[in-house]
């Protein structure tokens, strides 16, 4: 499976519209710091303005691999690539999917935008299939305090799905095994109002976005 024939989960594709939502309106390019395609797809699609990509890891975006990894959805003629190392131009917002063990932090920007993994990761179909093999996430504790070394305070922090919302889901797919339809609709409806929680709780949650600002 790859980031093209896969869609996101319901967790992720909400995480990528918040992360879309709280950069847009900001003014200038959004910076894009991915770890895989995967990422850099959802994200890069859901901008609105121009956008700088800069990638994480081993993977190169102007590769043949690289570019059909990300797909056709992307308007790259909105898209500046930097590659692995090099300094990013100024852009007022950056979205930071994911942190990586042994990667730094980078310089914090008026806004940053921060998609983390945590341990219940791999509840997520895409941690379950292989979508994301070979990542090493610093998870929520670990990028915190990576943030704060390096100057950043986190303003606020949303976690999903929550706690009540993995119940829903769990609930549903035991209505679905027993054909109770009528349940799995109530279910599921209950599932996506308890989607995000807010605050510390984020530490517990598959997964949790950081927004970020520089230390005065």
């Amino acid at each position: 499976m790859d980031s093209v024939s896969q869609r996101p989960s319901l967790a992720y594709h909400r995480a990528f519209d918040l992360c879309a939502a709280w950069a847009s309106g900001l003014g200038g390019p959004v910076a894009v710091l991915a770890s895989s395609p995967f990422y850099a797809r959802e994200l890069l699609k859901r901008l609105d303005g121009p956008a700088v990509l800069a990638p994480l890891g081993s993977w190169d975006p102007q590769s043949a691999d690289g570019r059909s990894g990300i797909g056709s959805e992307v308007r790259w003629e909105r898209v500046t690539v930097v590659s692995a190392g090099d300094s990013l131009p100024p852009c007022p917002v950056a979205i930071w999917a994911e942190p990586q063990e042994d990667v730094p932090a980078p310089t914090i920007t008026p806004r940053l935008i921060v998609l983390t993994t945590n341990r219940l990761r791999r509840v997520l179909p895409e941690w379950q299939t292989g979508a994301l093999s070979g990542s090493r996430p610093l998870g929520w504790a670990g990028t915190v305090r990576l943030l704060r070394q390096a100057g950043g305070r986190v303003r606020r922090c949303y976690g999903l799905p929550g706690p009540a919302s993995l119940t829903w889901g769990f609930l549903a797919r035991l209505a679905a095994v027993a054909r109770r339809d009528d349940l799995v609709d109530r279910f599921y409806a209950a599932m996506r109002q308890t989607m995000v929680v807010e605050g510390r709780a984020a530490r517990w949650t598959p997964l949790a976005l950081l927004d970020v600002s520089r230390e005065e």
